[in-house]
């Protein structure tokens, strides 16, 4: 009994939503079955554009700066699908469900995670030469070469 009224009295933690501080990042995704768990990113781009190897190296060995949500070094390169998800939820934040994805993002009433216009890598790889990556001024994704620079935002699970 004494047990369930001390948990009682402690703080419980909320449920994430997109947009948050959390967990290091942001929050560009919410487990539908566990509103307790999701996906945050960095909450900056590296400092420069890398080559894709590079990006690898950079995301596995960055550890985000204490901003009070939890200072994690569990940070990796996002997928293709988890690229989606951050342009969707964070880049088109305040957009509508009616706002084409074609349509320029300025039209959107907010934007989160100041995000570059500009391509990003992801760690989905397309053969031995090619890998998957995502255009953050209008969504497109694609895939190129490693052998070119592109910006690089970190992710972890929480």
């Amino acid at each position: 009994a004494l047990d369930a009224r001390i948990t009682a009295l402690e703080p419980q933690p909320s449920p994430a939503n997109v947009g948050d501080l959390r967990e290091g990042g942001i929050v560009f995704w919410v487990d539908p079955d566990d509103n307790m768990q999701g996906l945050v990113c960095a909450l900056e781009d590296a400092d420069t554009g890398l080559y894709w190897d590079d990006a690898i190296i950079y995301s596995n060995g960055y550890t985000n700066s204490d901003t009070g949500t939890g200072v994690h070094s569990d940070w990796y390169l996002p997928s293709k699908d988890e690229l989606q998800l951050m342009y969707a939820n964070l880049q088109r934040f305040g957009c509508t469900t009616l706002t084409p994805d074609y349509v320029d993002n300025t039209t959107c009433t907010t934007h989160k995670g100041n995000f570059s216009s500009t391509w990003y890598w992801s760690s989905t790889e397309d053969g031995t030469t090619r890998s998957w990556r995502q255009r953050f001024d209008d969504g497109e994704l694609g895939r190129g070469g490693r052998n070119y620079e592109r910006q690089v935002r970190a992710v972890r699970a929480f």
